[in-house]
């Protein structure tokens, strides 16, 4: 891929440059070479003190820095056993000023060690001899620079199964055997040609333990660097569900919990970030929800890739503000004006769904997944494999692919999580290790605009109407979905599919104050619920702070100043939608599929003024009859173009009854 392609041979030309003079300080020795190592200790312990302390990094990031630089200070004096005793103080000194006394600070305490003894170690070589020690310190800096680079180059340009999806997604076993080939290569040359008494033998055993070091290193620092950001709250935590895991993390004496602020704002969010569909509602709510984080000192995102439509100003505008490697708009046509909007900004810009569906898979931490529509699918799918958290507000994806989204996402080490309000909220209160403890799963509905509309008037009602929704901002075809209640019909599919639960153990209640967003109902006969203002913000919030929470202006919720919340029974003569989707759902296969595509199409002739409100549900009952398709294989690489072709036929059936429809009118 071309964007690959020019991450590769950025990362190639910086090594190339940086190498031969971090060699030259190694060669001058004295003072130049005790820069570069403190230098390089000061950096080392800022990036420790980020991964393992996301609150209190600075405070860590100076007494681990303290150590490292007493350290290599005693060890250029030619005071070794000094150094190591340092090393020992610092790293004490490191645990201690940890604001936690756990996990937090044996990070703290283990940082000065990791990163301390091979910079002690480099500057006794270098000083103790002045011919074998400069080569044993080339030596050791070369190999673990090839090993790197290499492992890099490999992985990226050949890829292939991941070697730790859990901690590290994007490294794989071809990187590895490439970085540990490139280090034992190096060490026989440099133990043939350089005055160490080795030998090419020796040196080739010699370079493929220092590359084993330094992948094994690396390995660990990613992580540190993956359960760092996912600390959870002080409770112990579940898995997230659909492609998550246990997130209670051991280590040293017990549960890893999340350092606190006291000031109520939670704790520091960082996340390198993509957002797929950028341009709309939930994209450009995702992006304020980060800059409300950074503002107010609580996140720090680094933005990998932003896609949009047609808005090409939006977009163009999210570039400037967010700087991201790369910028998609999905329409061809428009890529001269992203370019002339982004020139000069050093932002990368392409087009077309390709482009999106390579930006989905560029590595990133967590992926936002907005696209609306069944065009969502195979950026989504994308995404999947990448191994990074997938929040969805993309439900056509989970209708038309769950089981096998669901699965991609698990075997690629990442975990994915709902955005949608209802789901969002019965993931806040499902019991992820022990869903047998479920007795039913609850979602409400405001009732849309026409909860109370005499039927007979339902004949004539326009898109504009449909489109005023009393409760939620939202786009126009959800919007339409909600008045015909098709969009609690394909929420409840996705339920099935993100909770593992039969359709017959789903319910549906009207609510229409929209307080409660969905309930989980126990087998013991206790029911949770979430609740808060409708705002799109909450479920985004959420999913970006996962496993913790992040703060934002958030309306409150005020239950005195309410009053009331009312309930009823959806009513299947007005919402026949809602009626047709629980028959998909029970029918299994590819019906979903069916309902979802018709459904679509049937809302957009409506909007275009091609179709009648009333014949939304009469055009996907009529398509659900004559399409027959086997469902997707959920285990199946090719699930994704599967669905796709199931899904071109449904549409295709519904477009020739909406033709039918006005022919005879």
């Amino acid at each position: 891929m071309a964007f690959r392609a020019r991450d590769i041979g950025l990362r190639a030309a910086s090594a190339i440059v940086l190498a031969p003079a971090a060699v030259l300080a190694i060669w001058a020795g004295g003072l130049w070479f005790l820069t570069l190592m403190l230098l390089a200790c000061a950096l080392l312990a800022v990036e420790w003190a980020m991964m393992s302390a996301a609150k209190a990094w600075r405070v860590m990031a100076g007494a681990v820095a303290f150590g490292l630089v007493a350290g290599v200070v005693a060890a250029h004096a030619g005071q070794l056993s000094l150094a190591l005793v340092m090393l020992v103080f610092g790293a004490v000194s490191a645990g201690l000023f940890a604001r936690n006394r756990g996990q937090e600070a044996l990070d703290a305490a283990y940082g000065v060690l990791y990163l301390g003894w091979p910079a002690v170690l480099l500057i006794w070589l270098r000083d103790v001899d002045t011919a074998s020690g400069l080569a044993w310190t080339v030596s050791a800096f070369l190999i673990a620079w090839a090993s790197d680079i290499m492992a890099y180059l490999v992985g990226s340009l050949v890829g292939g199964p991941k070697l730790w999806p859990r901690f590290s997604p994007n490294k794989t076993w071809s990187g590895f055997i490439g970085g540990l080939g490139a280090g034992t290569l190096a060490g026989a040359a440099l133990g043939a040609f350089l005055d160490m008494g080795l030998g090419p033998y020796w040196g080739a055993a010699l370079g493929l333990a220092a590359a084993l070091a330094t992948m094994a290193g690396d390995l660990w620092e990613s992580a540190l660097k993956r359960q760092g950001c996912r600390q959870a709250d002080p409770r112990p935590r579940r898995s997230a569900g659909p492609g998550g895991r246990a997130d209670v993390r051991r280590g040293g004496g017990g549960l890893r919990t999340a350092d606190r602020r006291s000031d109520g704002r939670g704790r520091m969010i960082r996340r390198r970030v993509t957002v797929l569909g950028a341009t709309g509602s939930v994209g450009c709510s995702t992006l304020d929800l980060m800059d409300q984080a950074e503002t107010a000192g609580t996140g720090a995102f680094e933005v990998e890739a932003l896609t949009g439509g047609a808005n090409i100003a939006r977009l163009a505008e999210q570039a400037r503000r967010w700087k991201p490697k790369l910028a998609v708009t999905a329409d061809p046509a428009r890529l001269d004006e992203l370019r002339a909007a982004l020139a000069g900004t050093g932002v990368e810009t392409a087009a077309g769904d390709q482009a999106v569906i390579e930006a989905a898979a560029r590595p990133a931490d967590w992926i936002m997944a907005a696209i609306v529509g069944a065009a969502g699918l195979r950026s989504a799918w994308a995404a999947a494999a990448t191994g990074a958290t997938l929040a969805l507000a993309n439900k056509e994806s989970l209708v038309c692919c769950g089981p096998a989204l669901i699965e991609r996402v698990k075997r690629s080490g990442g975990r994915l999580l709902p955005v949608e309000s209802e789901h969002s909220a019965i993931h806040q209160v499902f019991p992820h290790d022990a869903p047998e403890r479920v007795a039913k799963l609850v979602l409400t509905a405001s009732g849309g605009p026409f909860r109370r509309t005499p039927l007979e008037a339902l004949k004539s009602i326009t898109p504009e109407q449909a489109v005023a929704h009393p409760n939620w901002s939202m786009g126009a075809k959800i919007s339409v979905d909600s008045a015909t209640m098709a969009n609690k019909g394909l929420e409840a599919i996705e339920a099935a599919y993100l909770f593992d639960m039969p359709a017959e153990r789903i319910g549906v209640v009207v609510h229409p104050e929209s307080i409660i967003h969905s309930l989980v109902e126990y087998i013991d006969g206790s029911t949770l619920a979430q609740m808060g203002p409708p705002d799109m913000k909450t479920p985004i919030a959420y999913a970006l702070a996962w496993p913790d929470r992040i703060a934002w202006n958030a309306p409150r919720l005020d239950l005195a100043a309410l009053g009331q919340l009312t309930f009823e029974a959806p009513d299947d003569d007005r919402f026949p939608a809602l009626k047709l989707a629980r028959q998909a759902l029970q029918a299994g296969g590819a019906a979903p599929i069916v309902f979802n595509a018709a459904n679509e199409v049937a809302a957009l002739a409506f909007l275009d003024r091609r179709l009648g409100f009333l014949n939304i549900a009469a055009v996907v009952a009529d398509t659900l009859s004559r399409v027959t398709a086997t469902g997707v294989d959920s285990g199946s690489e090719s699930a994704c173009d599967a669905a796709l072709a199931v899904d071109a036929q449904a549409r295709r059936m519904a477009e020739s009854i909406i033709h039918g429809i006005a022919a005879a009118a």
